[in-house]
């Protein structure tokens, strides 16, 4: 008993010291915890810490929250030709989270810089060009076309790269050509560069059309095989000559001439006759051309309530020297030269001429002879010794002779007012 009390006194004291009363216990309220960190936090997850009473020991282990991010700003990711870029985006310098995503740089496209040749065209195939673009390696490519020229009756020989001019450019092209190297030469342009038509392509080419280029050698212009140049006219027209023929080379083909200056051989014929020769007032001697556009010529008249008839067509040399010498016998030859060709140089030789209709200079007057004159050219036609031309053509007006000289030349010389003689360049007098 006597112990107990002892216990119970020492209790006592210890609950007096600690603040109770010795009636009755109040509870700890943990005023003020402190905590200790145990495990650190980071900004992806939680720490933990213990949180302890300081007044009566209690603790217990609770979370620490997530750490703050730390920004970083993004360096500036430029655009490309095909991918965007990216600029102000931020990021957590220690976990990498995108913190600011930042404006999207929209991809830059290409840029392509200048066209540049890869492949060469010639003159037989095309070429190739390439672009690249001037921020990365991206190329693109393009075909060009091959290489045109002018046509053969506008390049003189020895204009190697026909285009209408012999120049210092020709005549290294031949010498090239000379030693093997083709240059993408077309088959026109090799018979170019032979300007002697012998031994081939050589030197002595180049070095002719070197001294063409210069001057010193006269300029040849190219010609269809088997014509022979014989000069210019006064209209710039080339004048050439095959079989003692003479024809107007211009860009409406290779015209016949045969007037006062400009003859025709006693054998020459529009084709080999089988058989005895055709009569005047027949269309066999004409060639087949003219007697289809005279055709077409009477079918257009007729439709206009118009008749046209044929009274002479082809003269052979020897036919029309008998009519030549008939008339000048009846008038004198000064007399006959004005109505009248000489033989070989009458256009009724060549197959393309002929008088319709009436021989009198009355027929310009009548319905027929206007219509003639109005719409001979529509068919390929002109009426060749025009009226007030006869200084020109060296021949009186004859309104019933029409000369075929195709759609194209008719209908320029008729508008022109000109005569055969203006249009070229040419003149009508006897030698």
């Amino acid at each position: 008993m006597k112990n107990f009390a002892l216990i119970f006194a020492a209790v006592c004291l210890c609950a007096a010291s600690a603040g109770f009363s010795a009636r009755a216990a109040e509870p700890c309220m943990h005023p003020a915890m402190t905590a200790t960190v145990l495990t650190a936090p980071t900004c992806t997850r939680e720490g933990t810490q213990l949180f302890s009473c300081p007044r009566c020991g209690f603790s217990y282990v609770g979370a620490a929250p997530k750490a703050e991010h730390t920004p970083q700003t993004v360096p500036v990711i430029p655009p490309t030709c095909t991918e965007n870029g990216l600029s102000g985006a931020a990021v957590c310098a220690v976990c990498g989270e995108m913190l600011s995503a930042g404006e999207i740089l929209p991809a830059l496209g290409h840029s392509f810089g200048a066209w540049e040749t890869e492949k060469t065209a010639t003159w037989v195939s095309g070429g190739t060009d390439r672009q690249t673009c001037i921020r990365c390696p991206e190329t693109r490519r393009r075909t060009t076309q091959k290489l045109t020229h002018l046509a053969e009756e506008k390049c003189p020989l020895g204009d190697t790269d026909m285009d209408g001019a012999v120049t210092a450019a020709d005549s290294r092209l031949i010498l090239r050509l000379s030693v093997g190297f083709n240059d993408g030469l077309d088959t026109l342009q090799k018979e170019n560069a032979d300007l002697d038509k012998k031994d081939g392509v050589t030197a002595a080419d180049a070095r002719t059309a070197l001294r063409m280029a210069v001057g010193l050698e006269q300029i040849i212009p190219f010609l269809k095989p088997g014509y022979t140049f014989k000069g210019y006219t006064k209209n710039n027209y080339k004048l050439a000559e095959k079989d003692g023929v003479t024809y107007v080379v211009s860009d409406y083909g290779y015209t016949l001439i045969a007037n006062k200056t400009y003859s025709l051989p006693a054998s020459y014929t529009p084709y080999a006759f089988k058989g005895a020769e055709p009569e005047p007032d027949s269309l066999l001697g004409l060639t087949e051309e003219c007697r289809a556009a005279f055709s077409d010529l009477q079918s257009g008249a007729k439709k206009d309530g118009v008749s046209i008839w044929l009274l002479s067509g082809y003269r052979s040399y020897n036919r029309q020297k008998r009519l030549y010498n008939n008339y000048a016998g009846r008038d004198g030859y000064a007399a006959a030269d004005k109505y009248s060709a000489r033989p070989g140089h009458s256009e009724h030789q060549t197959g393309l001429a002929m008088d319709v209709n009436s021989l009198s200079s009355s027929f310009a007057g009548t319905k027929e002879g206007r219509w003639l004159a109005a719409n001979a050219h529509k068919y390929g036609f002109i009426i060749r010794y025009a009226k007030n031309k006869e200084a020109q053509t060296g021949y009186i007006y004859e309104p019933w002779h029409i000369r075929y000289v195709g759609k194209d030349l008719a209908a320029a010389i008729y508008h022109s007012g000109l005569c055969l003689e203006e249009f070229f360049g040419i003149t009508s007098v006897y030698r």
